[in-house]
């Protein structure tokens, strides 16, 4: 759901797949609903399905946040897909998902209210390419993400979390000179790969 990267090399990964589990049980409980016409059944099976899902995003995010407040973090730099719905060639379960599961405007404002809160500064970044950039190279890599979240550096032949592997790009995006990377983001040394490898969940 959620990868973090903060500037002192500490990362968390927010695990999504008990939201995606409960979304596709409610959706084709919805489905045999409406299959029966039962429109009450529907709307009852709709409020829990989206009641537990606010309920494990607010809930993940708080506990995110007592990190973060924990570590004296005063900047949250959030990565927002823009384009997101406009992608083409998307399957169903991916227009499903952008649409119903992940909630991007909701979970940005939650997260900028727990910015508030815990007196944060509140920083949305454009996310484009920065999941095709390597954070050791500082090299655009098309064909970088495999599966199963992994992005592989054909340069340095190193891999790493790709999901923290971005958030390591959002934080310093636009914070590196051109003569520094060619995209204008921050390059880490080889240092820093057990943290982009990703061991601590939430």
């Amino acid at each position: 759901m959620l990868a973090v990267f903060v500037d002192d090399g500490t990362t968390f990964l927010v695990n999504g797949r008990p939201l995606k589990a409960e979304a596709f049980y409610w959706k084709r409980k919805i489905a045999e609903a409406q299959s029966k016409e039962d429109i009450d059944r529907v709307r009852k099976y709709y409020v829990i399905w989206r009641s537990r899902w606010e309920h494990y995003v607010r809930s993940k995010l708080r506990d995110l946040f007592e990190r973060l407040h924990e570590l004296g973090v005063s900047r949250v730099k959030v990565g927002y897909p823009k384009y997101a719905a406009r992608e083409p060639n998307k399957s169903k379960n991916v227009n499903f998902e952008i649409t119903n599961l992940w909630g991007y405007r909701k979970i940005h404002q939650w997260i900028k209210d727990l910015c508030e809160e815990y007196g944060m500064k509140y920083i949305p970044i454009e996310e484009e390419y920065t999941s095709k950039i390597c954070p050791l190279c500082g090299k655009t890599h098309n064909n970088g993400r495999k599966h199963r979240g992994l992005f592989v550096c054909p340069a340095k032949r190193k891999a790493m979390n790709a999901d923290l592997a971005a958030a390591f790009n959002i934080l310093y995006k636009g914070e590196s000179s051109r003569e520094d990377s060619p995209n204008g983001c921050k390059t880490a040394p080889l240092s820093v790969l057990p943290a982009l490898a990703g061991t601590l969940a939430l």
